[in-house]
């Protein structure tokens, strides 16, 4: 706002103080912490069966795994690190697998499969063959792959297609804790 001064015609253009409005801080964007999406194997084993899939919450790994296994893998089962209990999916023949721990996280798997998923065994950190599921003979034999995690990532949860038998599997690997 200009002020009139007592000279006609004089036009001051001092500002009063009372005109300025409050300084604006600058504004800082709130900062956003990157989400990484989970990332999935291929699928291993034959076509059969039907879909399953069982996945610990976001944000949290698998700590343990079992099931029950003969020639092929029958049933899986496993724990998340928040304690929720995923499974089992499969059937009821073969013998049972006591889940095994692992508190750092499972870090990848090989898997055994030919029309069936003959054996998996995972890798707990840097220890592998940690769990094995499965002995690998018969139509669960044939081809076998390994996979790790990318970096910073562990197991978070598995699908697949099944019947009695795991007809194949598929492992999901995530940032968890």
């Amino acid at each position: 706002r200009r002020r009139h001064t007592r000279l006609q015609g004089d036009w001051s253009s001092d500002v009063c103080s009372s005109d300025l409005k409050p300084s604006r801080k600058p504004t800082r964007k709130p900062s956003i912490k990157p989400t990484y999406a989970p990332s999935q194997t291929p699928s291993y084993g034959g076509s059969g069966g039907s879909p399953y899939s069982i996945q610990c919450p976001s944000g949290k790994r698998l700590l343990s795994v079992g099931g029950r296994g003969g020639s092929w893998v029958n049933q899986l089962n496993g724990t998340c690190s928040s304690g929720t209990v995923l499974g089992p999916v499969g059937g009821t023949v073969g013998t049972a697998i006591t889940a095994k721990n692992c508190t750092q996280g499972f870090t990848g798997a090989s898997v055994t499969y030919g029309t069936y998923v003959g054996k998996i065994s995972l890798t707990c950190g840097t220890t592998t063959k940690y769990t094995v599921i499965g002995s690998g003979q018969s139509s669960g034999s044939g081809t076998t792959k390994s996979f790790t995690c990318p970096s910073g990532q562990t197991l978070s949860g598995f699908g697949g297609k099944a019947s009695v038998y795991r007809d194949s599997i598929y492992f999901q690997c995530s940032y968890g804790m």
